[in-house]
């Protein structure tokens, strides 16, 4: 059956609340990060004296967590720009991709929203350290570090993963159309299994810092290394000429 014969879904207005339930969020977490960098500073410049006696682990929770939350931010943002609207907004879809785009979009918010969480958790933690907060905070904190943080990333990553390959791609017989459908459930199993491998590495890995950094970062660069050598590969495919 073919898509020209299917009903239709508009899915612009799913979107476009969509896009700005998402845009708040972001706003909001973005604001709180600044406001704990600012408070901060400014309680470390009371405390050291200036800002140049400030600890660079400081610096460091007032300057890189913020960064994370702009890039998710901007994500978005360009993925609603790249989104392909009739000129009157509605965004016309059969029934099996209005559902797909529908679950990809708010796993997607999830995932992204939940790492901004991370972030602002993280930085708020780092803040404590530096200031010396009482030993069971700081147990706490040491715990979100260590075992929360890859293990709910991990948990975002699975669930992201297991909705990508609803993502709506053309079902045509052509090569090209397959290797697109192909590259979509691949990258949703690329997902899955590196989230199952941060949440068991979270979990087990001994907390010693260059072990578990090179654990954590490494499952970390194979996500990366396997999501690019698909996409080149996809990249390939798409260039390709069919067989006659």
């Amino acid at each position: 059956m073919s898509d020209a014969i299917l009903p239709t879904t508009d899915m612009g207005a799913f979107m476009r609340r969509h896009d700005l339930r998402s845009r708040r969020i972001f706003v909001a977490l973005l604001a709180a990060s600044v406001l704990v960098a600012g408070g901060a500073f400014l309680y470390g410049v009371s405390v050291f004296g200036s800002p140049g006696a400030l600890p660079r682990s400081l610096w460091f929770a007032m300057l890189f967590y913020p960064i994370p939350i702009i890039v998710l931010m901007l994500g978005g943002w360009v993925m609603a720009r790249q989104r392909r609207m009739q000129p009157d907004g509605s965004l016309p879809m059969n029934p099996v991709d209005a559902r797909g785009t529908a679950r990809v979009a708010n796993a997607g918010v999830v995932y992204s929203v939940g790492l901004s969480l991370i972030m602002l958790v993280t930085q708020i933690v780092s803040v404590l350290k530096v200031f010396q907060v009482p030993t069971a905070l700081n147990d706490v904190g040491s715990w979100v570090t260590w075992r929360a943080v890859p293990v709910v990333t991990g948990i975002l990553l699975a669930w992201f993963g297991n909705a990508w390959p609803l993502l709506p791609s053309p079902r045509s017989a052509d090569h090209k159309s397959a290797a697109m459908r192909r590259f979509n459930r691949s990258l949703g199993w690329i997902f899955v299994l590196h989230g199952l491998m941060f949440m068991i590495g979270g979990s087990l890995l001994p907390r010693n810092p260059p072990i578990y950094s090179i654990g954590i970062g490494g499952i970390g660069a194979s996500m990366i290394l396997c999501a690019v050598v698909w996409g080149v590969m996809l990249h390939r495919a798409m260039k390709t000429p069919a067989e006659s």
